[in-house]
This record gives structure tokens, C-alpha cells and sequence, in this order.
């Protein structure tokens, strides 16, 4: 029997009317646990977006991130602008924004400090 829990669930939204993003919410932790649990998810919304001009990651609830899944979100920002495309960042939790500012993502990846601030932007 496996006690396994999952250290991370996303909730997907679906392709709105004209919708300008795809939105994917994050809730827990994004360890190797839990990118292993949602990488293939995530890389197959980052494919299809194809009307959309941003893919929205809101880590409003995502309690903690390390160095892999970092990699794997730089990796999802480069497919996105091969696309002309762009990864956008919203409502990261203080500790989290502070580990994406220190490693300079937030130099690379666009950030919101919320998802009306970011519709306000489009």
C-alpha cells in the first residue's frame, strides 16, 4: 500500500471566450515529489496554448519551490517565447518571490503581485 500524498495539486482552467491567458494555479509544494506529479500536465497546457498570448502560473498558494522545478519553469518560459509567447508569474508568496529574485527569474519571467494586476496590464 502506498502512502504517498502529493505535494502539489494545479487546477487548469479551461480556454475562455478571447481569453488572453491560460491560467494554471498552483497549491503546495513544487519539489521533485511534486514536479514529478505535475510535469507532464503542465508541459501539455504549455503546448497548447496557441491563441492565448500568456500562460499564467499563480503561485498564490504554492508554499515552496527548489532549484529543479526552477529549471523546468525556465524551460516552459523558453518554449512559450519560441511560441511568441510569454510565461507570466502572479501572487507569489513572499518566501517563494524571494527565491525567484535572488536566482534573477523575475528578471526573465514577467511578474504580477496579482492576477487583476495582470489583467490591468493586457
Amino acid at each position: 500500500m502506498n502512502d504517498y500524498t502529493s505535494s502539489i495539486t494545479i487546477d487548469i482552467k479551461p480556454k475562455g471566450f478571447k481569453q488572453e491567458y491560460r491560467l494554471v494555479n498552483f497549491i503546495g509544494s513544487l519539489d521533485k515529489a511534486g514536479l514529478t506529479e505535475v510535469r507532464q500536465q503542465i508541459e501539455e497546457v504549455a503546448d497548447a496554448v496557441q491563441d492565448e498570448k500568456y500562460l499564467v502560473f499563480n503561485f498564490a498558494n504554492l508554499e515552496f519551490i527548489n532549484s529543479e522545478s526552477i529549471g523546468f519553469l525556465l524551460m516552459i518560459h523558453t518554449r512559450m517565447v519560441k511560441k511568441e509567447r510569454s510565461l507570466v508569474i502572479v501572487d507569489a508568496v513572499d518566501h517563494v518571490k524571494d527565491v525567484l529574485e535572488v536566482i534573477g527569474m523575475l528578471k526573465i519571467v514577467e511578474y504580477h503581485a496579482s492576477l487583476e494586476e495582470f489583467e490591468r496590464s493586457i
